[in-house]
């Protein structure tokens, strides 16, 4: 039985984000996709993601992967389980609380998408990737209209959450499962420092930088990614 991958999209992203990775890991995992745009606190987003995978044999792999705000959630489902994971990875995301300067500009950019979204939207498309990503049209549409769809009001529900999340710290440097924390080498949302600390501060982490990538490594360069998912899943599926 393929081991089964629980991928969790990040702030202004639904299942299209993980398209490319969803192929591409075909070969050694199943994969689910859960939905984070509904919901007020990332606890419930935890609590929806579980729903999707409750239902699985006792036997089976389960693997949690997190972009950005699926970071939060995929820490907080880690730290308190209603099943075994095997296995998981940060990808584009944080272990950490925010700063008192990160938690001013979320403010400023909830007021910024409350007054003028689509523009903010173009920014945030820009700002998320890496230079090189910039002349590829297609590319840069595709991340625009995701976030497009997805609009300002969730956008701001998300931003709130993430301001409200738990600090899981303590709980997740006691795991003792494999973990790998993925990272674009020109992330400006979440720096790479973020990601030095994560793999420095868990057990069992891995450290993988993603080449030509800022903060939206799943469509700039989802063939890394897919790489350092399936070295954590032949961990996990040579574990005892």
């Amino acid at each position: 039985m393929k081991p089964l991958l629980l991928l969790i999209p990040g702030m202004l992203n639904d299942d299209r984000v993980w398209a490319d990775v969803v192929e591409l890991v075909k070969p050694f995992a199943d994969t689910r996709v859960a939905q984070v745009l509904t919901q007020s606190s990332i606890s419930e987003m935890a609590q929806d993601a579980w729903r999707l995978i409750l239902d699985e044999p006792a036997d089976r792999k389960i693997v949690i992967v997190g972009f950005s705000m699926g970071g939060y959630v995929a820490c907080e489902m880690v730290a308190q389980p209603l099943r075994p994971a095997h296995g998981w990875a940060l990808v584009d995301s944080s272990i950490q609380m925010d700063s008192p300067d990160a938690s001013v500009g979320r403010e400023k950019t909830i007021t910024a998408m409350q007054s003028s979204f689509p523009k903010i939207a173009q920014s945030i498309a820009k700002y998320g990737t890496h230079p090189q990503s910039h002349g590829n049209e297609a590319l840069m549409q595709s991340i625009l209209q995701i976030l497009l769809d997805v609009g300002g009001p969730t956008a701001i529900r998300q931003l709130q959450a993430i301001a409200q999340r738990q600090d899981h710290i303590d709980a997740l440097k006691a795991l003792r499962i494999p973990v790998h924390v993925i990272c674009g080498v020109e992330d400006k949302t979440t720096p790479p420092a973020l990601s030095q600390f994560s793999a420095q501060t868990l057990p069992h982490a891995e450290l993988f930088w993603i080449d030509k990538a800022g903060h939206m490594t799943l469509q700039e360069n989802p063939i890394a990614v897919s790489y350092a998912l399936e070295r954590l899943v032949n961990k996990v599926m040579n574990q005892p």
